[in-house]
């Protein structure tokens, strides 16, 4: 009988180890959720969206390359434009606003003195976010966004060669 309560005792401290257990009222956070050091729960930022990448921001080429290299005709093969441009043009730069509008800009080392900033009008694509069509001087470029981050910019635009279209990314900065 002493063996038969005994077993009766941890029976039934078993079964209440199961049942004294509670759910948590703070359950952890999900991964779209941030614990607080409060344990408040607070949803996080929204990831900013391209147009939102580019705005506002001092954008400098770094890169200006060639999918496939260019024959020069003289044994030689271009890769990289931007190796080849005067400085005078690689501190020049793009700013794209919020209303729609851009800054062509020159930068402090001009290559001819008339030099001024030029205004763009530039839209996302409406089918197409990672697709840019800017207005300028009554031509439309579209770009088409590779990458971009806070501080970089890839993107590509078919270019005329010799006469032929030739795709060209250029690779930007922020400062």
């Amino acid at each position: 009988m002493k063996n038969l309560n005994l077993l009766m005792l941890l029976l039934l401290g078993f079964a209440l180890s199961f049942t004294a257990c509670k759910k948590d009222d703070n359950p952890e956070p999900t991964p779209t959720q941030q614990q607080q050091p409060d344990n408040t729960v607070k949803n996080p930022k929204p990831e900013p969206t391209t147009k939102e990448l580019l705005m506002d921001k001092k954008w400098v080429v770094t890169a200006i390359v060639f999918d496939e290299p260019i024959d020069m005709g003289n044994g030689e093969f271009l890769t990289d434009l931007y190796d080849l441009m005067p400085d005078c043009e690689k501190d020049d730069y793009m700013i794209f606003k919020a209303n729609d509008m851009g800054i062509g800009g020159v930068g402090e080392d001009l290559c001819d003195s008339s030099e001024t900033d030029d205004e763009f009008l530039w839209y996302q694509n409406p089918d197409d976010k990672n697709e840019l069509w800017l207005d300028m001087d009554g031509e439309t470029i579209i770009m088409r966004i590779m990458e971009v981050h806070e501080t970089t910019l890839i993107f590509e635009i078919d270019a005329d060669m010799m006469g032929e279209k030739v795709p060209v990314k250029l690779h930007m900065k922020s400062v």
